[in-house]
């Protein structure tokens, strides 16, 4: 299944990028930088749970058409997890960007432990991982001057999968 996903997903993005056509932007200046808040929700697939998401995440426009960021994002579900990763970003058209890059994800587990001293007393282990997986991302914005905003969809592969999605509101700088 991840591995249908994953080429589905490699497929759209390079059959993007091969018909799609470069723009000019006459009229608007683009911005060099551009940073953005993500609200919405997670499903992780390898736990079936959904929880609240927000992020940030900053991206430097080496051209017209291709950029190069940073994000984070914490999901609030279960004990809670920190995803950063170093995305690039490629535009085909003005509203859409199409992003891939590796990423960190920072996960806190919660284990009882049951001690039979007598007393049967249970103990809270946290045990902290770290997991390296990528992110696929897909954004359509609208503008409104240096101010966008519009959905977010991104695709998180690690140790499980999970998607990502809601609004993202930003502001070229």
């Amino acid at each position: 299944m991840i591995k249908k996903t994953l080429i589905t997903i490699a497929l759209l993005l390079f059959s993007t990028a091969a018909f799609a056509q470069h723009y000019e932007d006459h009229g608007t200046h683009h911005k060099k930088h551009h940073v953005a808040l993500f609200d919405g929700a997670t499903t992780n697939f390898g736990h079936s749970t959904t929880g609240y998401s927000i992020g940030l995440d900053y991206e430097y426009l080496m051209s017209d058409v291709v950029g190069a960021g940073l994000i984070a994002e914490y999901v609030f579900s279960g004990t809670g997890e920190l995803i950063v990763g170093v995305p690039v970003f490629y535009h085909p058209t003005n509203n859409l960007k199409i992003g891939a890059g590796p990423i960190g994800v920072f996960v806190e587990k919660h284990h009882d432990t049951l001690h039979n001293d007598g007393h049967d007393t249970v103990s809270n282990n946290v045990e902290k991982e770290w997991e390296v997986g990528a992110r696929f991302n897909v954004t359509y914005s609208l503008h409104f001057g240096s101010i966008s905003a519009g959905p977010s969809v991104s695709m998180d592969v690690a140790n499980t999968t999970s998607l990502a999605y809601g609004l993202s509101f930003g502001i070229g700088l």
